[in-house]
């Protein structure tokens, strides 16, 4: 049996990162502070803004000039085709041309889901009670949707108002990912509207379909960081 060079000898279950992803941010913090979590700047200081704003220009540069295609109709992801992902454009503070929002205060973090091969989101026939207390606009199917929250009660009452882009879930279309050619990970822009100043604000994202399961202590189904604004 020859085996396919594009397809891992362990998968799901069987692989090391297993079955359940995980979520992963950007803008990541400087090469210096890999193991820090914290996203700070100081709306008055354009230096501070500088590495945050470079970060995530620098992460949707391949998806500015992917050579994908849109899908569209009941398209989706296949064994030998990827979806273009569109950068989400429009009138909101979450693009490159307003800084992503840092130099207003009102920092845009760009959330997607870790790849795992041959996953496939199952969804909700209808939200469970956590998820639709944080839903933003009706509930849609066929979705992985995202949510963040502060991670205690201090943090909720400084987080403020949450505003996504271009929705606040990713369509199933873009999955299975099986190492298509040039595929690019979807994802999802939060943008924290009106977060207290000089206060850290630790945030907890999480993903939902009935197959993610939300485990702090793996890492799996969610991500956390924090945001502290001067």
């Amino acid at each position: 049996m020859t085996l396919d060079p594009q397809e891992p000898k362990y998968k799901m279950d069987s692989s090391r990162i297993g079955s359940n992803p995980g979520l992963g941010f950007r803008p990541s913090p400087p090469y210096y502070a890999t193991q820090s979590a914290v996203i700070w700047f100081n709306v008055s200081r354009n230096e501070t803004v500088e590495h945050w704003v470079t970060d995530l220009n620098r992460f949707l540069e391949p998806y500015r000039h992917s050579s994908l295609k849109p899908c569209s109709g009941n398209e989706t992801a296949t064994p030998g085709k990827a979806c273009l992902f569109p950068v989400p454009t429009g009138n909101h503070s979450c693009t490159s041309e307003r800084q992503f929002g840092y130099l207003e205060g009102k920092p845009c973090v760009l959330i997607k889901l870790n790849k795992i091969y041959g996953w496939i989101p199952e969804s909700y026939q209808s939200p469970p009670v956590n998820l639709r207390r944080q839903l933003k606009s009706s509930f849609l199917k066929n979705r992985v949707y995202i949510t963040c929250e502060g991670a205690n009660p201090s943090d909720r009452d400084n987080i403020g108002e949450t505003t996504f882009y271009p929705h606040q879930s990713i369509p199933g279309l873009y999955y299975p990912f099986v190492n298509q050619k040039n595929y690019l990970a979807p994802f999802v822009f939060v943008q924290f509207v009106d977060i207290s100043r000089g206060v850290l604000v630790k945030v907890e994202c999480a993903a939902w379909a009935e197959n993610i399961d939300h485990n702090k202590q793996d890492k799996t189904g969610g991500v956390h960081f924090e945001l502290l604004v001067d």
